[in-house]
């Protein structure tokens, strides 16, 4: 990144900081802060895979960043948009909430409600803004361990939906004892954790994503449990999946089968756990689109 951008992302991150003193700044400064966005940013590692180009600060003091999602092999899915929610939530955490650089972010919930009027789906690509503000503008702790961002994104310059995340930002050596514990216990596990056929409303979960080909993780990520449950989504109801809740009540392991488990499917709410050697690690709900709306 050039010495101007860091700059720019330094002045960014002085007037946001605050908390709610970042909108007050924004408006006594009357300035208009952007820098481009370095993969880095957004913890990856492939250019190519970052869908953020330029953030800015407006005059109302509201972080702002344009996402372009580039035209692949398949159009563009509702979790791609989820990714794009996360990158900006990353971010949006080093540079407005002064999280440091080398802190494990470790993601608690995340949503996301698309508009049933936008057409989104059937392209190849996608572009518009997402703004990202803190839930709670009094969260203020130096440093910060926790926040609950709020998303709003545009796409043809409507708004198009809105999001949630739940995050922790933990310190490498205190996620790194967690996580040792967390691995400890998948190490003696009876012969039953690894199910030969699971219950009929359920189906082990290929976690493998283009999403995450350059995420590294110890577990698996969470945008590859939000894919999953969008492949499982149109198998069932063979309608686009336009909302999702997913909260993650422990860590999932690579070496375990991941199972997600549908309980309910009605007017187009899907309800459902997502569950590793009989334990219930993630819990979920999800909106389909109406036929109308394909």
């Amino acid at each position: 990144m050039s010495a101007q951008a860091d700059n720019v992302c330094q002045s960014a991150a002085e007037m946001c900081t605050a908390g709610a003193g970042s909108l007050i700044a924004g408006r006594t400064a009357g300035l208009i802060l952007w820098w481009r966005v370095h993969p880095s940013d957004a913890h990856k590692q492939d250019p190519r895979n970052l869908w953020l180009n330029t953030a800015r600060i407006d005059r109302q003091g509201r972080f702002i960043v344009d996402f372009s999602i580039p035209p692949g092999t398949h159009d563009v899915r509702f979790v791609d948009l989820v990714e794009v929610e996360r990158q900006a939530g990353i971010v949006f955490a080093h540079r407005c909430l002064g999280v440091a650089d080398d802190a494990e972010f470790v993601l608690s919930d995340i949503s996301l409600q698309l508009s049933p009027d936008i057409r989104w789906q059937s392209r190849r690509g996608l572009s518009g803004t997402i703004q990202v503000s803190v839930a709670d503008p009094h969260a203020t702790a130096i440093p910060l361990r926790r926040a609950t961002m709020d998303f709003s994104i545009r796409i043809h310059g409507q708004k198009s939906g809105r999001g949630r995340a739940i995050v922790r930002f933990l310190p490498a050596k205190l996620y790194a004892r967690i996580r040792e514990k967390s691995l400890a216990s998948t190490t003696h596990l009876p012969e039953n954790a690894w199910p030969k056929r699971p219950r009929q409303d359920a189906v082990i979960v290929d976690t493998r994503d283009s999403l995450i080909e350059d995420h590294s993780a110890d577990h698996v990520p969470g945008m590859a449990i939000a894919a999953a449950i969008e492949r499982v989504a149109a198998d069932l109801d063979e309608r686009a999946l336009r909302g999702l809740s997913l909260t993650f009540r422990e860590y999932l392991e690579h070496s375990l089968p991941t199972v997600l488990c549908v309980e309910s499917v009605h007017d187009g709410e899907m309800q459902g756990t997502v569950q590793q050697a009989g334990v219930t690690k993630a819990v979920f709900s999800g909106l389909m689109n109406t036929h109308g709306n394909q």
